[in-house]
C-alpha cells in the first residue's frame, strides 16, 4: 500500500526523493552496488563493554544476520503483525539499538509498551513522515495493540528489525517508501550487503 504523502513540508523533507534501495525486494538483482553497514563507533577509549560483552562491537549486519537465522520463524512472522506507519513510528520512537538485547533482563515488550504512553504524542514524528492520516494518538494507541498481542520473544525480533534498520541511516524518504520492515525485503537486503565503514 502506497504511503500518504502530503503536507508543505515535503520539498523540504524531499520524502519524494528516490531511495538508494529497491522497494521491490525482485528488483534487487538490478542493484549493482554493495550496500556496506557501517561499524558501531565506540565512545570513550576504555573498553568497558569489551569485558561485560565480548561482542559488543560486532557489526550490525553481523548481528542481524545471527538473530534473522537463530528464530527465522519469530523474524517471519512478525512482519505484518503492524501497519507500515506503526513500523515508521517504531523506527522514530525506539532507541537503545541491538545491545540491548544482550542484557538478559531487557524487556522490549515492556520497552515498546513505554514508548506508547500519552507523552509520545509530543515526541512523535510528523504524520507525513509516517505516511498516515491517523491522528497521533490513535497510531500510538494502535502501536501499543498490536505490541500486546504479541509474545515478549516476537517483540525481541520486532526490536532487532527496528535497531537493525536505524543502523542503515535511512533518509526519511527511505523510511517512508521501503517496505524495511518486511521479510522477503530483509532477506534480500541481507543478501546484497557486507559489513563495512560507511553505508554505501
Amino acid at each position: 500500500m502506497k504511503a500518504i504523502i502530503r503536507g508543505p513540508e515535503l520539498d523540504l523533507w524531499q520524502v519524494n526523493a528516490p531511495p538508494r534501495f529497491p522497494i521491490d525486494p525482485q528488483k534487487w538483482s538490478l542493484s549493482s552496488p554493495i550496500h556496506a553497514v557501517g561499524d558501531l563507533v565506540p565512545v570513550g577509549a576504555y573498553s568497558y563493554d569489551l569485558i561485560i560483552n565480548p561482542g559488543a562491537r560486532t557489526n550490525p549486519l553481523m548481528l542481524f544476520v545471527s538473530l534473522r537465522s537463530a528464530f527465522p520463524w519469530a523474524f517471519a512472522e512478525v512482519g505484518d503483525t503492524l501497519s507500515a506507519h506503526q513500523w515508521r513510528f517504531l523506527y522514530y520512537a525506539c532507541q537503545g539499538g541491538l545491545g540491548l538485547l544482550a542484557q538478559p533482563d531487557f524487556n522490549p515488550q515492556q520497552a515498546l509498551r513505554t514508548l506508547c504512553l500519552t507523552e509520545s504524542v509530543a515526541m512523535a514524528p510528523p504524520l507525513e513522515w509516517l505516511g498516515t492520516n491517523e491522528p497521533l494518538p490513535d497510531v500510538i494507541q494502535g502501536v501499543r495493540q498490536s505490541i500486546e498481542n504479541l509474545t515478549v520473544d516476537q517483540c525481541k525480533a520486532v526490536w532487532s528489525i527496528v535497531a537493525f534498520v536505524q543502523a542503515l541511516r535511512l533518509g526519511i524518504h527511505e523510511v517512508l517508501q521501503l517496505p524495511w520492515h518486511d521479510d522477503q525485503w530483509l532477506a534480500a537486503f541481507i543478501e546484497h550487503a557486507e559489513p563495512g565503514e560507511k553505508l554505501i
